[in-house]
């Protein structure tokens, strides 16, 4: 279990390996791991799936509230990017981990099957940093 504060926020997530999210490797049959921008660590991605099947794609910015913000969903594969999602606003959403007034969540990305090697990022209109997770056979 991975726990790292920021700002007033503790972000707690279990991390699968170090390049992505290893889905279909020997282990559970449903992986999922939350990966956030190194320099950026307020932005992250959440994928859950199995194997090369994704059933859950959601983005996150922990900050205190700035107003409602856009998540820009896309994916890249060889180097091809093809951007995803429809942009709405989403508000702050309370955060029961701290004392701050909340953090924006969004689960519009794209789901279903990908090819191996596919990259999911995740990225917030108007602010720095993207967060994105490998997706592996």
């Amino acid at each position: 279990m991975l726990r790292k504060k920021f700002g007033g926020f503790i972000i707690a997530a279990a991390v699968l390996g170090t390049g992505g999210i290893d889905i279909g490797a020997a282990g559970p049959a449903v992986a999922e791991a939350l990966r956030c921008d190194n320099s950026h660590p307020e932005v992250c991605v959440h994928i859950r799936g199995d194997s090369i099947f994704v059933d859950k794609f959601a983005a996150y910015y922990y900050s205190p509230p700035v107003g409602c913000l856009q998540a820009h969903f896309f994916y890249t594969l060889a180097g091809m990017s093809t951007a995803t999602g429809v942009y709405h606003d989403v508000c702050p959403t309370p955060d029961k981990y701290s004392s701050h007034d909340g953090y924006y969540y969004d689960t519009t990305g794209t789901t279903g099957v990908f090819q191996a090697g596919t990259l999911a990022c995740a990225e917030w209109i108007g602010k720095p940093g993207v967060a994105c997770a490998d997706i592996k056979r």
